[in-house]
C-alpha cells in the first residue's frame, strides 16, 4: 500500500510539473515565427492567427509591443510578458484575432526617450524606425489575413507603453484604440484622445516610469472634455503591474468594442466629439471598469524595465494539472480493487 501511495505521490508531481511546461509552451506553440524589413530595418515577429481562419470573415488585429526586457533576437521573448494571461481570459476573445508581437533589437527603444523622464514631446522626438517598422508590419498583416480596417488595435507594457501611447498619437487614422500599460507621452498631444479611446494603467509606487506621466497625460485628456480615456491606477504598486492589467474584467469586451470611424468616397465621418457630447458614457461603453485607485500589493519599485519577470498562467495550470489527477486517482482505484 505504501508502495501504491508513493507511487501516487510521484505521479502528482510529475503531473503538475509537465502541466507548468505545457501551459507555458502554449503560446509560443499558437505564434508563427516570421521576420519583416522596412527602409532597412528588421523586425523578427511573432504572429497568431485563429485555427478556424476564414478569409471570408474579418477579423480584428492587436498590435502587442513588449517591454525592454524582452528585447533581442531570439523572436521568444516578447511573448513573456502578459501574452499568456491575455489568451488565458474567460473571455478568448484573443484567439479571435489576429495578433503581432514584434521584437526590438537589444540596444534600441520603441520610442526614443528616457523612461525614467516619464512624458516627453512627439514635437522634438521623431518617430522611431523599430516603431514606424512596426506600424507597417500591421498594415501588411492586416492586408495578408482579412483584418477589420477599423478594428486595429495596439497594446504594450513599459517600453511598449510608451509605443503604444506614441502610435495613437501619430497613426490615430489606423487604430481604432489601445492599452498603455505603465509607458509615457505627449500632454500636448491630448487633443487626439477626444477622438481615439485609450485604457490606461500605473502604479503610484513606480520608480522605473514615473506614474505622474500617465496621470498628467490622462489630466490633460480630461481637461479637454473627453470620456474616452480610462485610468486605473493601482496603490502602491511598482512598475510589473502588467499581468494585473491583463486580469483585469471587462478590459478585452471594451478593446474589442471600439471601431474607427472610416470615410468613404460616399460617406464622410461621423462627428464623434458630437455623438459623444450627447451620449452617455454608461452606454457607449457598458463593460468599461470604472476609472479606480485599487488597492494592491506593492510590487518591486526598483525594478528596471530590462528585468521584466514573466509568470504561467495559474489557472490553466490547476485545470491541466486537476485533469491529470483525477486519470490517475481512477487508475489507482483500479488496481486497488484487483488488488482486493
Amino acid at each position: 500500500m505504501k508502495k501504491i501511495i508513493s507511487l501516487f505521490v510521484l505521479i502528482i508531481t510529475l503531473a503538475t510539473v509537465w502541466a507548468v511546461c505545457v501551459s507555458a509552451a502554449d503560446i509560443y506553440e499558437a505564434f508563427t515565427k516570421e521576420i519583416f524589413e522596412h527602409e532597412g530595418t528588421v523586425l523578427p515577429y511573432r504572429l497568431y492567427v485563429p485555427e478556424d481562419f476564414d478569409a471570408e470573415k474579418k477579423y480584428p488585429l492587436v498590435l502587442f509591443l513588449h517591454g525592454a526586457g524582452e528585447r533581442g533576437d531570439d523572436n521568444d521573448a516578447q511573448l513573456k510578458n502578459a501574452v499568456q494571461i491575455l489568451f488565458d481570459r474567460e473571455d478568448q476573445l484573443m484567439s479571435g484575432a489576429i495578433v503581432v508581437a514584434p521584437q526590438c533589437p537589444v540596444d534600441n527603444q520603441w520610442v526614443d526617450t528616457p523612461w525614467e523622464n516619464g512624458n516627453y514631446s512627439v514635437a522634438e522626438i521623431p518617430e522611431s524606425n523599430e516603431l514606424a517598422t512596426a506600424v507597417e508590419l500591421v498594415g501588411a498583416v492586416a492586408e495578408k489575413y482579412s483584418c477589420d480596417p477599423a478594428r486595429l488595435y495596439v497594446m504594450g507594457i513599459s517600453m511598449g507603453g510608451f509605443g503604444t501611447w506614441d502610435v495613437l498619437m501619430r497613426h490615430n487614422d489606423i487604430f481604432a484604440a489601445g492599452i498603455p500599460i505603465c509607458g509615457g507621452a505627449d500632454p500636448d498631444m491630448a487633443e487626439i484622445f477626444m477622438e481615439t479611446p485609450v485604457f490606461t494603467f500605473h502604479g503610484t509606487a513606480d520608480t522605473t516610469v514615473p506614474y505622474d506621466g500617465t496621470a498628467e497625460m490622462v489630466e490633460a485628456i480630461e481637461d479637454l472634455g473627453s470620456r474616452v480615456v480610462n485610468f486605473i491606477s493601482y496603490n502602491n504598486d511598482g512598475h510589473g503591474i502588467w499581468d494585473k492589467a491583463a486580469k483585469e474584467d471587462g478590459l478585452m469586451e471594451w478593446l474589442f468594442d471600439q471601431k474607427l470611424e472610416i470615410a468613404t468616397p460616399d460617406t464622410e465621418p461621423a462627428d464623434s466629439t458630437e455623438d459623444t457630447e450627447d451620449t452617455d458614457p454608461a452606454e457607449t461603453t457598458p463593460d468599461t471598469p470604472a476609472v479606480t485607485d485599487t488597492q494592491g500589493t506593492e510590487k518591486s519599485d526598483t525594478k528596471n524595465p530590462a528585468d521584466d519577470d514573466g509568470g504561467f498562467p495559474v489557472g490553466a495550470i490547476i485545470a491541466v494539472a486537476a485533469a491529470v489527477i483525477v486519470a490517475v486517482a481512477a487508475a489507482l482505484t483500479v488496481v486497488l480493487k484487483k488488488k482486493k
